[in-house]
């Protein structure tokens, strides 16, 4: 929402400067203040090729939660798509 405010008072270019800034200021907390964590400490996988689509729908299947968690994405995927037609028509925004 602030984007379109921002590009409807200022224009589009002001809109990206003002989001992308704070992003670079996080990036830069991010990378001077976190480490990354240690390589190797994983241990070693008997299936380095992967693991067959049959064993890998039969262990969704026994997973409810994941279950209810696909159905979800999937709805709103649809639902989305849907809405994202009719979205330019109802824009307040000018695209210049």
């Amino acid at each position: 929402m602030a984007g379109g405010n921002i590009a409807e008072a200022f224009g589009w270019r002001a809109a990206f400067l003002a989001l992308g800034v704070p992003g670079i200021g996080l990036a830069l907390i991010v990378r001077f203040t976190m480490r990354e964590p240690p390589r190797g400490g994983e241990p070693a996988s008997s299936s380095a090729a992967g693991t067959p689509l049959r064993e890998t729908l039969r262990f969704i299947r026994g997973q409810r939660s994941l279950l209810h968690t696909l159905a979800g994405a999937t709805i709103v995927t649809y639902w989305d798509g849907g809405c994202s037609g009719g979205r330019p028509l109802f824009s307040r925004a000018r695209i210049i």
